[in-house]
């Protein structure tokens, strides 16, 4: 699995992370860190934490919030690639040329062809199938 930040979005993405972990240190640097953890992530957020732990939520929240998932079938080498962030379908692309490229260097997966759904639940289209 890769997790892809559309252009339209990663303008917005790095802005944000820029802002939110500036805003993180200057906590830090102000003293005022269970603060600002409290107000940003929640009260009950763990205050003894490690900066680099803390940060690490911080980028995968929005990560979570701006990325969709893609996977490349290792047999076939079509590529999934989620519609949304909140969205739990795919559209499917094949490769000009036959067999896989490993282009997402992710986990060996079954080959799943057109029919077959990519996990229960979700939806595999046949928008986007070429």
């Amino acid at each position: 699995m890769a997790r892809v930040i559309r252009d339209q979005g990663a303008e917005a993405f790095w802005g944000e992370a820029t802002a939110v972990l500036a805003d993180f240190v200057a906590a830090i640097q102000a003293g005022t860190r269970s603060t600002w953890l409290s107000e940003h992530l929640s009260s009950e957020y763990p205050q003894d934490l490690e900066d680099v732990s803390v940060i690490s939520d911080l980028l995968a929240g929005l990560v979570g919030q701006y990325a969709t998932d893609a996977y490349e079938c290792e047999a076939c080498g079509r590529i999934l690639l989620q519609r949304a962030p909140d969205d739990p379908s795919f559209v499917t692309f094949s490769p000009d040329v036959g067999g896989a490229t490993h282009i997402l260097m992710g986990r060996a997966r079954q080959c799943l062809g057109p029919d077959v759904p990519l996990e229960p639940g979700v939806r595999d289209t046949e928008e986007g199938r070429r």
